[in-house]
Parts: structure tokens; C-alpha cells; sequence
């Protein structure tokens, strides 16, 4: 019965060392995992700022491109206003003038080339 007794008890040691062995291998896989973890974080950390980046960088040009196409649409809309102006004036000064074309150049506009 002794000789049982000491195989159970080399058997439950042996069982502890199998446990501690396995939490050992299992803490070093979790370890490795939690690396490559850490490092893809890292990564898109990296990738979420060169991304705002840009974003930011295409906010300002958007704003730049809003005020040049105002500053145009601006300059536009006073080029037309000031050529309206100037056609009305222009048909206001001719308006009582009259115009007479002699016969011959008439006459000669009608001939064939």
C-alpha cells in the first residue's frame, strides 16, 4: 500500500508540474498575441493621423477653392454689371443721333463680289 501511495504522490507532482507547464506555454502564447496587438494598434494610430492629415489638408483647399470661386463669381457679376451700364449709355448716346449712308455706297454694298 506504500508503494501506491508514493506513485499517487509522484503522479499529483507530476500532474502540478503538467499544470504549470501549460499555464507557462499559454501566458507566453498571450504574450506573443498581445505583441502583434500592440503593433497593429501602433499602426493604425500611424494610419488614423496621416488620415486626418489629409483630411485637414482637403478642408483647406476646399476653403481656398471657395473663396477663389467667390472672388471670380464676385469680379463676374461686376464685369456684367458694368457692361450692361455701358450698353445702356451707349444706346442712350446714339439714340438721337441719325445716320445717314449715301446712295453710292448703298448701291455698291448690293452689287455681287
Amino acid at each position: 500500500m506504500l508503494f501506491v501511495i508514493k506513485y499517487i504522490k509522484y503522479g499529483v507532482y507530476a500532474l502540478v508540474v503538467a499544470l504549470v507547464s501549460g499555464v507557462f506555454v499559454k501566458i507566453t502564447t498571450v504574450s506573443a498575441e498581445n505583441d502583434s496587438l500592440r503593433t497593429k494598434l501602433t499602426l493604425s494610430g500611424v494610419q488614423l493621423s496621416m488620415q486626418t492629415n489629409v483630411i485637414a489638408q482637403l478642408s483647406q483647399q476646399r476653403e481656398e477653392m471657395n473663396v477663389l470661386l467667390l472672388n471670380r463669381q464676385t469680379r463676374v457679376s461686376q464685369n456684367e454689371e458694368k457692361l450692361r451700364y455701358e450698353i445702356k449709355k451707349l444706346q442712350e448716346d446714339i439714340q438721337d443721333n441719325t445716320c445717314v449712308i449715301p446712295t453710292d455706297v448703298t448701291e455698291r454694298l448690293r452689287q455681287s463680289y
